[in-house]
């Protein structure tokens, strides 16, 4: 499954079917695959079938998976050949029949020999989430480390509750963020659990429960928990013909995760990352390119929120000279970067219809509560289109197989429309020339 929630997304398993005792990273259970298939037998590998079947048209799943959610038919079926390219599957050598009969023996799936089909036994959820209903359900679990993994939530939770789902948030190089988020089955059973879980905590302890609606609170306004939320740095001092590979590969190593930066012509950038002990590795003299020391200034909150519009939105930082290269630019750097334009063009989509009262916050958090796939949104004030620029092009045939087949977008259907390459260029061409008028 390849759609994750919250800006590094979560891995997560349905706890109600899987039980993990050993538990390992995820590059590491991959590797381990590989080389542990070639020596199962037909009956191992129908296990492995299951157990992965299980998971997936399991409801905390599927609310989830969009791609899974676009295979399925209007009743709730699936193509078993579909499954033969997920990757826990295909590294099994496995055939459309192979799968099909170990989802025979399966209880909570049916199958229909005659289509190749398999579906879940319980209702399909709704295509589109009750995203208010699912975040009263919803515990964060903090403060558990950059070592968190499954096997500490559990222990943490052991005799309190049983979630119905647990997603580990994590970094997009799988870095755990040192959260966890607990799914639960009602409302009653997370306050309940909230009261539990804080009182049984000793005083001093840095794990802590917190609710949906304070965890991003907290988010929004605590910039010290490395659990919670990441800062935004204002890097000076790049020396003049600086590219951005070399200074991005010296910032991963001091835990960078986004880089604002116009290779050659410009001695400032903008990087967000993890923690705000790195500022120390700049104080210090720690960080240097090219064998030049930078210097770097933690950003204001008010900075910061100006700095996640930008890279949203493509808008520059105001009272800041910085030259920072908007999504409008980075989508045309990628649009040009193809011979036939066929990069960008595969991987950008204009949806027209969007409710009134639909603003660019309130669209753009919808579309990363659903986990659409769109790296950048472009939407003017008052308009009711928007232009979205997906991460791949199967993250926008999904989401375009989500609205032809009935999906809503915050409750509104909607159309769309798909750019040609000789479209993708000009539009954005013309979005660049509109932006210059307006400075």
């Amino acid at each position: 499954m390849f759609f994750s929630a919250f800006v590094g997304g979560y891995g997560g398993v349905d706890v109600r079917s899987r039980a993990s005792p050993n538990v390992c990273r995820p590059s590491q259970r991959r590797g381990w695959t590989v080389r542990a298939s070639a020596t199962l037998d037909d009956g191992e590998k129908s296990k492995r079938v299951q157990d992965r079947l299980q998971f997936w048209f399991s409801e905390a799943n599927v609310k989830r998976d969009w791609f899974l959610r676009s295979k399925m038919s209007p009743d709730g079926w699936v193509k078993a050949d579909v499954f033969l390219k997920f990757n826990t599957l295909k590294v099994l050598g496995l055939t459309t029949d192979m799968v099909m009969d170990a989802a025979s023996t399966l209880d909570g799936v049916e199958i229909d020999q005659e289509t190749k089909s398999i579906r879940g036994v319980s209702a399909r959820p709704s295509l589109e989430r009750n995203l208010l209903a699912e975040q009263q359900k919803i515990v964060f679990l903090t403060g558990l480390g950059p070592d968190a993994n499954l096997s500490v939530v559990k222990n943490e939770i052991q005799n309190l509750v049983e979630p119905e789902y647990i997603g580990i948030g994590r970094f997009k190089d799988r870095r755990a963020k040192g959260w966890a988020l607990l799914e639960l089955r009602s409302e009653e059973e997370t306050n309940q659990f909230l009261t539990n879980f804080n009182e049984k905590q000793r005083d001093d302890s840095e794990i802590k429960a917190l609710s949906y609606a304070v965890f991003h609170e907290q988010s929004r306004i605590d910039r010290t928990d490395i659990s919670v939320e990441m800062c935004v740095l204002h890097v000076t001092n790049i020396p003049l013909g600086t590219v951005w590979r070399d200074l991005w590969e010296e910032f991963k190593t001091i835990g960078g995760i986004y880089l604002s930066y116009k290779s050659g012509d410009s001695t400032e950038a903008l990087l967000k990352v993890n923690a705000l002990n790195v500022v120390t590795k700049f104080e210090s003299g720690l960080v240097s390119v090219n064998g030049v020391r930078l210097d770097a200034e933690l950003l204001s909150l008010e900075e910061q929120d100006k700095y996640t519009k930008l890279t949203m939105t493509g808008e520059g930082l105001s009272n800041s000279d910085i030259d920072i290269e908007s999504p409008v630019e980075r989508i045309l750097a990628l649009v040009k970067s193809k011979p036939d334009n066929r990069g960008g063009a595969r991987r950008t989509l204009e949806i027209t219809g969007l409710p009134e009262e639909a603003g660019f916050r309130k669209l753009w958090l919808w579309l990363q509560e659903q986990s659409a796939g769109v790296r950048f949104m472009l939407r003017d004030k008052g308009s009711d289109k928007a232009d979205l620029f997906f991460s791949s092009s199967e993250r926008m045939k999904a989401f375009i197989e989500y609205l032809e087949g009935g999906g809503l977008v915050l409750g509104t259907e909607v159309s769309h429309r798909e750019w040609t390459a000789d479209e993708v260029t000009s539009h954005y061409i013309k979005r660049r020339e509109e932006a210059a008028k307006v400075e």
